[in-house]
């Protein structure tokens, strides 16, 4: 995208709207230690998807892509009704309310 972006080329909407999507998989599927599971014959490596989410997080202005490229860091928690909010069997209290 950001190459598109560089040469002046609009990519559609629907594709910018599924890539955001594809990177939203990296919040939900993240395990407490910030790891993402090691599905199918994804290699036999943890993978962080911190580098992942930090260039998710400048393509798309959200505090929850900045949250996961930070693990965790409570400064930059989830922003209430911007984007989801990574759910795992450990997380503690209430669900933000969405907007």
């Amino acid at each position: 995208m950001r190459t598109a972006q560089a040469r002046g080329v609009a990519l559609p909407e629907d594709f910018v709207r599924l890539v955001e999507k594809a990177h939203e998989m990296y919040l939900y599927a993240a395990q407490p230690d910030h790891i993402l599971p090691m599905f199918n014959d994804c290699g036999t490596q943890p993978t962080d998807p911190a580098p992942y989410l930090r260039g998710a997080a400048q393509m798309f202005p959200r505090a929850d892509f900045l949250w996961g490229a930070s693990h965790g860091q409570p400064a930059l928690g989830p922003v209430q009704g911007k984007g989801p909010r990574p759910i795992t069997p450990r997380t503690r209290g209430p669900r933000p309310a969405t907007m």
